[in-house]
């Protein structure tokens, strides 16, 4: 896809991202929000590190906090994946 149909991208990415979460039996909140560890798996680095760069205010992505429990949206996720997304042409 062209790098100008990133609103797309995003879209097709969340929602491969959701279909993993619900085969793999991962919580998926009604509004499409997943847990800190399920967050931190689908971007590729550890729950901790995740934890470290929200509490040293330097979070990887937005977060919501509710009753104790930091959750993530996957548009987000999807959104913070497809930013680093380079794309390699042939020549």
């Amino acid at each position: 896809m062209p790098s100008d149909d990133l609103p797309r991208r995003i879209e097709a990415t969340a929602a491969r991202l959701e279909a993993w979460c619900r085969e793999n039996k991962h919580w998926v909140s009604a509004d499409g929000r997943v847990r800190e560890a399920t967050a931190a798996e689908l971007v590729g680095m550890s729950a901790g590190t995740l934890r470290n760069r929200r509490c040293a205010l330097n979070p990887v992505m937005a977060f919501y906090l509710a009753g104790g429990r930091v959750t993530y949206r996957i548009e987000d996720v999807a959104t913070w994946l497809e930013g680093w997304r380079i794309e390699c042409h042939s020549m």
